[in-house]
């Protein structure tokens, strides 16, 4: 299994690869790539792509000193200083590649982070998938998460 990360704030996709660790918590990894919410459909999917592409398991699950630093990345990426403001301005979505196919995870905002949505279903897709159908994809569910909040 592949996980990704699509977050939109300030007209700016930010897609970046998560990895499993050994407690199978996930956690957000390098590289966080800026993709302008006006661009080509077909770049937005790739960017998600490369990101599933780096997406690893098995890391090594963080000691109580090392979270700041693993958070840093993003927070450095969005020009934020905390979380609470990714949760209060950015809208979200996971995505799973397993096997053939690609599932995505919309999510809102909620009071601590961001959570699953009763009244909209996760969307799954071949991973054979156009780059240009797949962004377009993309593109409709963020719409759809920007009336929702």
């Amino acid at each position: 299994m592949n996980l990704a990360a699509i977050l939109l704030m300030d007209e700016i996709y930010y897609i970046y690869p998560y990895f499993q660790t050994t407690a199978g918590l996930s956690i957000a990894g390098e590289p966080i790539v800026e993709v302008d919410q006006n661009s080509p459909n077909s770049k937005i999917a790739e960017a998600l792509l490369k990101a599933l592409e780096m997406s690893k398991n098995n890391v090594p699950h963080p000691v109580k000193d090392e979270w700041k630093n693993i958070a840093e990345p993003v927070l450095r990426a969005l020009n934020v200083k905390s979380w609470n403001v990714i949760y209060k301005k950015a809208y979200y979505c996971t995505v799973v590649k397993e096997n053939a196919v690609l599932k995505i995870l919309p999510k809102k905002r909620g009071i601590k982070g961001f959570v699953n949505i009763k009244d909209m279903d996760d969307i799954e897709v071949d991973t054979k998938i156009s780059t240009n159908d797949l962004g377009h994809i993309l593109v409709g569910v963020f719409d759809e998460l920007s009336k929702l909040q």
